[in-house]
């Protein structure tokens, strides 16, 4: 046996004065205990579920809202389907180049973020 291996004959070590070290988990600069990681799995959790209930809520009462007003079904579909989707494939990528050469103060993404997102919550 190694000189640096003590033996062990099953008998436990006695206890000592100080707490085991707590584990943690490091990524870059990103340093998380496992009560941390439980947190952030807990808010991803909880903002992919407002997530979905928005993308489930959007369309349809877009539709309800359209047809109150007696909207021909040519409009609603324009509106509803066309429109977006037509937005999304021309400002997406030019926002997301210009988002990713971006270097600021504050950041890449949340100079991007400021003026949508009190637009959005509105």
């Amino acid at each position: 046996m190694s000189e640096n291996i003590p033996p062990t004959n099953g008998i436990a070590a006695p206890p000592s004065d100080q707490p085991a070290p707590r584990r943690t988990w490091s990524v870059g600069t990103l340093t998380y205990t496992s009560a941390g990681l439980v947190v952030l799995f807990c808010w991803l959790l909880a903002g992919d579920y407002a997530w979905s209930m928005k993308e489930r809520a959007v369309n349809p009462m877009a539709q309800v809202m359209l047809r109150s007003f007696t909207a021909p079904d040519w409009l609603v579909g324009l509106l509803v389907g066309s429109v977006p989707a037509a937005i999304g494939m021309i400002l997406s990528p030019v926002i997301s180049v210009r988002s990713d050469r971006h270097r600021g103060k504050w950041g890449r993404r949340i100079p991007f973020l400021l003026i949508p997102t009190p637009i959005v919550a509105l």
